[in-house]
């Protein structure tokens, strides 16, 4: 290979050329410059004894760089920089080599880069410093990279757990939302059932202080939420009760829950009202609560005894039944017997007076079966209509004659109404209403009022009182000034044969006789009174709607006749009785005291009688076997039941059994005469074609 330089021009510039062959030999072209030769002094010009590496160690990474750069074939050149090496006579030389690519040559250029010792140890030390500087600052560099890499994990990392936080945070806050809004809606429905449970309740703390309180119970204690918050419990009750009450509360805070019976807490103006309940312990909010429940059972009460009340009415009513037909037949007896003998008396005589008071023993006898029998509702009553302001006008002139003046009798009788009933009976009520109120004002003297106004009953009062129904109804009202009744005894007064009168005043059975009454007319009556403050009985009555025909009452008086008349009675002195008594009277009689001897006389002629008067119970054939039996021989023949025993028996039934008239025992003569002529004479109007009066 032939190599065309210039080698002048490069002396002139002072550099070394080296060319490298094919053979990665090298030459050394041109003539050596001076500070080559001082640098290598054995080297001539055309060859290098040893490879550049060899002579020049700064080359040697270099060449590396110089050798790639050829083998690519790029233009221009590389440079590699200052570089010193320290020659044989000690000195340290810099350099610096280009690698250049002419004409397909490899050409490595080494030129000197003269400088004083001075400056090459200062252009060390900088070279130091800078590499130092360039070294520390790759090294922070890659600290600052490995660092700001670490920071960008960190901050991935507490990023993804922060957005995992704030989702666990968000969820937890929604479930806390939830759980907020749900106990709200607890605490709202617990409120509601608190506040509108029926009985009242109180939420006390472990002190036994109230906490609250529902509706119901300032309803039942007429108080305040606010007023009974902070107050003990035992507060609410009288003292008799503060220990039932507090063993209560100590129990159901110890064991979880307790009963209180019956008892009594305090209400409005001083009352008491009859309550029953019990509690519950519970804890709340980390300390121990107990609810008390107390169920007012006031009208549970009222009703119990109202019952109590029927069941006495109900077992005085069957002892009446039980009794009232033997005491009728004594009473026939005494009765009886007394007016006979004093038709042979002289009336002005001392034996007439005194049978005169034993007939009137024997009717105050009479009329206190009735009042039992009336008690009891087993009487026979006349219910029509009846105007309720005539009677009691009636019964008013009457007590009037009997009242002492000390007693001042008001009266304000308004309504005009009719109610169906006996007008006996109703007699009988305001006669012993009057009479009770009389007695209450006997020793002081006072005022007695009588109201009778007419009033429409809602639902809520006829709820309150059993047998009566809402509806227009009569209300009598007999007020009195006088002592008043004690709440001991007020609940007893309507019981048979309680009585306050002094021993011989009173048997005890008016107001029975009056409740009675009253419930048998579908009505009520009630009581008002305070010791000390008077007395109020308010009786109502249903008022009769339909139209009334007014009508008149005629005295009965004594009638004879002259018929043939069989009588039938198992007693014995009934039938001496009535055979003295149906002689006087003038009639023919035929009495026995069995009536299947009755039957068979009768058998024997059954037109020789015009009239049979028999008994209802009796032995072998009672009263109503024997009127059909007497009835199929002579259907047209009257016969008239009399009997002591009314329970079953009103003249609806006797009439319905065949008898033309039903008797109550005891008989009277006045009464059985007028009966007795009433049946002939309407039988004898039927047989004359004339309608009966």
């Amino acid at each position: 290979m032939s190599i065309d330089c210039q080698q002048d021009l490069f002396k002139a510039l002072d550099m070394v050329v080296l060319v490298y062959l094919d053979d990665d030999r090298c030459t050394l072209l041109g003539d050596v410059p001076g500070w080559f030769c001082k640098l290598c002094p054995d080297v001539l010009p055309g060859s290098l004894p040893a490879s550049p590496e060899e002579r020049f160690p700064f080359l040697m990474n270099f060449l590396v760089d110089a050798r790639e750069f050829w083998d690519l074939g790029k233009g221009g050149r590389i440079r590699s920089g200052v570089c010193v090496q320290t020659a044989p006579d000690g000195d340290d030389m810099a350099f610096e080599a280009s690698a250049v690519l002419l004409n397909d040559l490899k050409v490595l250029l080494i030129e000197s880069c003269e400088y004083d010792y001075s400056e090459k140890q200062s252009l060390i030390q900088t070279g130091r410093q800078l590499a130092l500087d360039l070294h520390r600052h790759q090294r922070q560099e890659r600290f600052a990279k490995a660092l700001r890499q670490e920071l960008e994990a960190q901050v991935k990392q507490r990023t993804g757990a922060l957005l995992h936080t704030n989702l666990r945070l968000k969820t937890e806050i929604q479930e806390r939302q939830k759980a907020e809004h749900a106990l709200r809606e607890s605490e709202h429905r617990f409120r509601m059932l608190f506040d509108n449970l029926f009985d009242a309740q109180l939420l006390l703390d472990a002190d036994g202080r109230i906490q609250n309180v529902n509706r119901a119970a300032c309803h039942l204690i007429s108080c305040s939420r606010n007023s009974l918050c902070g107050r003990k419990v035992t507060d609410l009750f009288p003292e008799h009760e503060v220990d039932k009450i507090h063993s209560a509360f100590a129990h159901a805070a110890r064991e979880g829950i307790a009963y209180i019976e019956e008892s009594v807490i305090n209400g409005e103006n001083q009352t008491l009202i009859q309550v029953e309940g019990g509690g519950v312990g519970l804890d709340m909010d980390g300390c121990r609560h107990v609810v008390i429940s107390l169920r007012d059972i006031s009208h549970r009460k009222q009703l119990q005894s109202q019952l109590q009340q029927a069941q006495k009415m109900e077992a005085m009513g069957s002892l009446a039944s039980g009794i009232s037909h033997d005491f009728n037949n004594i009473l026939s007896a005494i009765i009886g017997y007394t007016e006979i003998v004093r038709l042979d008396l002289d009336e002005h005589s001392l034996a007439y007076r005194n049978l005169d008071q034993v007939l009137a023993a024997g009717n105050r006898a009479k009329n206190l079966v009735q009042q039992i029998l009336t008690f009891s509702r087993q009487a026979d009553n006349v219910n029509q209509p009846v105007k309720v302001c005539a009677i009691v006008t009636e019964a008013i002139k009457l007590i009037q004659a009997t009242t002492p003046s000390s007693i001042e009798i008001r009266h304000c009788l308004e309504s005009q109404s009719y109610v169906r009933c006996d007008p006996t009976q109703l007699h009988q009520i305001c006669i012993n209403l009057f009479s009770n109120a009389g007695h209450a004002m006997e020793a002081d003297g006072g005022v007695m009022e009588v109201r009778l106004t007419d009033i429409n009953l809602d639902d809520d009062f006829a709820s309150a009182q059993p047998g009566i129904r809402p509806g227009p109804h009569i209300q009598l009202s007999v007020a009195d000034t006088g002592k008043g009744i004690a709440e001991p005894i007020l609940g007893k007064i309507f019981d048979p044969f309680f009585t306050t009168k002094a021993a011989g005043k009173g048997t005890g059975m008016g107001l029975s006789v009056v409740h009675g009454i009253v419930a048998a007319t579908g009505g009520a009556i009630t009581v008002e009174s305070r010791a000390g403050t008077g007395c109020c009985f308010k009786v109502y009555l249903p008022v009769l709607t339909e139209p009334v025909a007014e009508s008149s009452q005629v005295q009965p008086v004594m009638q004879t006749g002259t018929e043939r008349i069989l009588f039938v009675d198992d007693e014995k002195f009934q039938v001496d009785l009535a055979t003295q008594v149906l002689v006087r009277l003038g009639y023919t009689i035929v009495a026995k005291t069995s009536s299947l001897e009755a039957l068979a006389i009768f058998k024997e002629d059954p037109t020789a009688f015009d009239l049979v008067i028999t008994d209802l119970t009796m032995p072998h054939l009672a009263g109503d076997a024997l009127a059909k039996k007497i009835h199929g021989l002579r259907p047209d023949l009257p016969i008239i039941l009399s009997s002591g025993f009314s329970t079953s028996i009103s003249d609806e039934v006797a009439r319905g059994m065949g008898f033309s008239a039903y008797l109550k025992k005891p008989l009277v003569m006045r009464e059985l005469s007028v009966a007795i002529r009433s049946v002939l004479n309407g039988e004898q109007a039927r047989e004359a074609g004339i309608d009966p009066i």
